[in-house]
């Protein structure tokens, strides 16, 4: 038997209909946790309908702060603004965001992504579909970065559920999401 995933884990875990498996780095949700903050980016990316969702890398001590720079050019390309990060450190969380933060947030934060010393969290936030975008790109891209891509591994995966239409707001019209020849679920058709 072949392993089943829903499109929507899928997408809010791994941020990809067709997700690497082999390694870890799954994204979290953070969009409930940071609500009320009071960094400003965030909670305009929320205030306007978006999400907030992160990455946690294992990568603090082999990424220099140019390294981190180079991720944030990266991640451009996918239609973010920039990369919001905090590094954990024996003090705690490390980053100049993290002063518009409380401490609350802070600790869901850590405890969200079980943060380790080195560790590395990577932040998008705007609509869902430019976060997915980011994230999806940036957890590879980290993962190549770190070699931790298993080579001689398969993790054969089937996604379920997808969503046959989604909208485009920016041209206004719905746009396919899957090809139309597909059965819809039983549950559906009830």
């Amino acid at each position: 038997p072949i392993e089943r995933m829903s499109y929507d884990t899928a997408m809010l875990k791994y941020a990809s209909d067709r997700p690497d498996t082999r390694f870890a780095l799954e994204i979290s949700d953070l969009t409930e946790t940071l609500k009320n903050t009071g960094f400003k980016v965030f909670a305009e990316a929320i205030k306007n309908g978006g999400v907030v969702r992160g990455i946690c890398a294992p990568c603090g001590e082999k990424f220099s702060r140019q390294q981190i720079d180079h991720l944030t050019e990266f991640v451009k390309k996918f239609g973010a603004r920039g990369l919001a990060w905090m590094k954990m450190t024996e003090k705690g969380f490390e980053s100049n965001i993290v002063k518009f933060f409380t401490p609350g947030e802070i600790e869901n934060i850590g405890k969200t992504f079980n943060s380790k010393h080195g560790d590395i969290v990577f932040f998008a936030a705007d609509k869902e579909k430019t976060v997915c975008d980011v994230l999806g790109a940036l957890r590879v891209h980290l993962a190549e970065l770190l070699g931790i891509i298993p080579k001689d591994k398969f993790n054969f995966l089937w996604v379920v559920d997808f969503p046959l239409f989604a909208y485009n707001s920016e041209e206004k019209k719905w746009d396919a999401v899957h090809h139309p020849f597909t059965a819809a679920s039983e549950d559906i058709l009830q």
